[in-house]
């Protein structure tokens, strides 16, 4: 993002390393516009913009990879830059990871007793996790808190909560996502407006397979998510419909959706 008229057009590709948090800026060449292209960031730890500095206590905010999803704003070298993408590994390892730590969350009989639930506790959960997480797992840790409570089990459930209401993890969620939809389906405009969507991608479809380029999905499709989703939150809805990497079955995502 620059106010600069030059910079109109200008593409990056951010490089994160998960070993030690540092990232890389590189500028792909661009003849037709001149641009050489290049190294444009050495690789290295960014502070987070707004987060603690160096005299704070606990030390410095880096960022992070939980904080590096589909349309986020960065700073880096002085410059803002929007992530409008990235490549399939990163989408595979944020969807990972939510699903390792759900199953950290889902409680068995066995780890309501060590956690003193009952089983209202146990089906009251999710909601509880979702909760606490949002103010970083405290009432979380209290609320699972209890004499026969391991503090082990307890700090790990927490710690896991916490990771799942980051931004880039919680916009990975896909069974969140669909959820999302699905509860604005039950609205009186939704089957008209899922109608006026599938007219506008069966006609982007011109070879009438059903599968469209994710890209096409995400703009055409807005309409269906126009204020509950964000950029990267469509596009784990869209992965979700892919039959295979960056081609989504549309007609079943829609039809998805509407089902209740």
């Amino acid at each position: 993002e620059s106010r600069h008229r030059e910079d109109e057009g200008r593409r990056f590709v951010v490089s994160f390393r998960l070993s030690d948090d540092t990232l890389e800026v590189y500028e792909p060449p661009q003849r037709n516009a001149g641009i050489l292209g290049g190294k444009f960031m050495e690789r290295t730890r960014v502070p987070l913009p707004g987060g603690p500095g160096p005299s704070d206590p606990a030390g410095p905010a880096y960022y992070s990879a939980h904080v590096l999803h589909v349309g986020a704003r960065l700073r880096l070298a002085g410059r803002a830059f929007r992530l409008l993408d990235a490549d399939e590994y990163v989408f595979d390892y944020f969807e990972r990871r939510v699903d390792e730590l759900r199953v950290q969350l889902t409680p068995t009989p066995a780890a309501s007793e060590r956690l003193n639930l009952g089983a209202d506790d146990v089906a009251g959960f999710a909601a509880r996790r979702r909760t606490s997480a949002a103010i970083g797992g405290r009432q979380l840790t209290a609320a699972m808190a209890g004499p026969s409570s391991s503090s082990a089990s307890t700090a790990a459930a927490a710690s896991a909560a916490a990771e799942l209401a980051t931004p880039a993890l919680e916009r990975s969620n896909r069974d969140s996502v669909v959820r999302k939809l699905r509860v604005a389906a039950a609205g009186p405009s939704a089957a008209g407006a899922a109608a006026e969507v599938l007219g506008r991608l069966r006609a982007a479809d011109s070879s009438g397979s059903g599968v469209l380029e994710r890209g096409a999905v995400v703009r055409e499709a807005a309409g269906l998510w126009s204020g509950l989703l964000d950029e990267h939150e469509a596009i784990t809805l869209c992965r979700v419909f892919e039959p295979r990497p960056r081609k989504v079955d549309y007609e079943r995502l829609v039809a998805t959706i509407l089902t209740r």
